[in-house]
């Protein structure tokens, strides 16, 4: 079952969006999350990588490609109606 998604995430993103910085917690928990074995771990990060790269791509300019594949990967995988695991796997 995928957790739902974090109520603050658009909050945050909105608020990064504005000042264009990414506090380092959050890029920690991205970077982290999505190097975990926890696939949970994966998909949030993923979904919050995602979402600041829809909200303005600078953001995440210079993170790495195979970040932003991977991201996108999982969270397609998701989206498409798999579990956190079943779409990690594959990513990876």
């Amino acid at each position: 079952m995928v957790a739902p998604a974090n109520p603050d995430t658009p909050t945050l993103v909105n608020h990064i969006r504005r000042t264009g910085v990414i506090p380092t917690r959050v890029a920690q928990s991205i970077r982290g999350g999505l190097a975990s074995d926890d696939p949970q771990q994966v998909a949030d990060a993923a979904s919050l990588f995602r979402a600041l790269h829809k909200a303005d791509d600078a953001l995440v300019k210079g993170w790495g490609a195979q970040r932003l594949k991977l991201a996108n990967a999982v969270m397609d995988g998701i989206d498409g109606g798999l579990s956190p695991k079943r779409a990690v796997e594959p990513a990876r």
